[in-house]
């Protein structure tokens, strides 16, 4: 627990606009003595907000990460995979629209809906995986298997709720799975944490057919908006930063 608190503190200023704050801070401090290099921080700063807050920054960075292309129709239709994994992606914990009681976040339910999808196409079981971060809180699995059955009435063949993180994912579903007998699987996740995924996978002894969705580096064509700052854009450049700074540390600690 003390663990993912210091991880939350420090990834909060290791990520834009956290970063930006820190940058400024320290101009600010090093402009009384050494007032060159605390303007060139304050100017990096700023520039840096900008280019993280322009559409078509997010688009170049992400198509780094988005590596895997979407199923085609030939593998939805013959599939070779003996099940679907779906990954949890975070809950909202104590929702008012639903009696204070924790939901999925929006992450978790897109991957859900995906692998829904995928489960009509393909006729094959779900794992859905997904523990708590708190332990005050609902394992995310847990209301990931409840949302399948209570809004798509799909039920999941096997329910992981330990997990902590990606690698604790690949780690305890393989222990569910190997059980049955399951090697190959469909793993359903967004497009830009599919390379650290399936490398956890992989690493736990399961043959991966990415299933990726929720791309963001996909455009349809540029327009004048992607060159202009948008808080969305922001938003998601925190996100890739996230998953690039989760890549670099899996790199180090597996």
């Amino acid at each position: 627990m003390t663990e993912h608190i210091i991880k939350i503190i420090l990834t909060a200023f290791l990520l834009p606009p956290g970063i930006n704050i820190l940058l400024i801070l320290t101009g600010l401090l090093l402009m009384r003595r050494f007032y060159r290099c605390g303007k060139y921080l304050l100017v990096l700063s700023f520039i840096s907000l900008i280019a993280f807050s322009l559409p078509i920054v997010k688009l170049g960075l992400f198509s780094m990460l988005e590596t895997y292309p979407p199923l085609s129709k030939t593998q939805l239709a013959r599939p070779s995979a003996q099940a679907i994994v779906i990954l949890g992606g975070g809950l909202s914990p104590q929702t008012p629209e639903y009696d204070y009681k924790d939901s999925i976040n929006s992450y978790s339910l897109e991957r859900v809906f995906y692998g829904a999808y995928l489960h009509r196409q393909t006729g094959l079981p779900i794992l859905v995986t997904g523990g708590q971060v708190f332990n005050h809180f609902t394992p995310e699995g847990k209301i990931m298997q409840q949302t399948l059955l209570q809004s798509f009435n799909i039920p999941t063949r096997w329910l992981e709720t330990k997990s902590k993180n990606t690698m604790e994912n690949a780690i305890f579903s393989q222990a569910i799975l190997s059980r049955a007998k399951v090697t190959r699987i469909y793993l359903v996740t967004h497009a830009w944490h599919m390379p650290r995924a399936v490398k956890a996978f992989q690493q736990a002894g399961l043959e991966v057919i990415p299933a990726p969705m929720g791309f963001e580096s996909m455009s349809a064509g540029l327009s004048t908006q992607y060159f202009l700052p948008s808080a969305q854009a922001l938003a998601k450049v925190s996100l890739w930063s996230h998953e690039v700074i989760g890549a670099l540390w899996y790199q180090i600690r597996y």
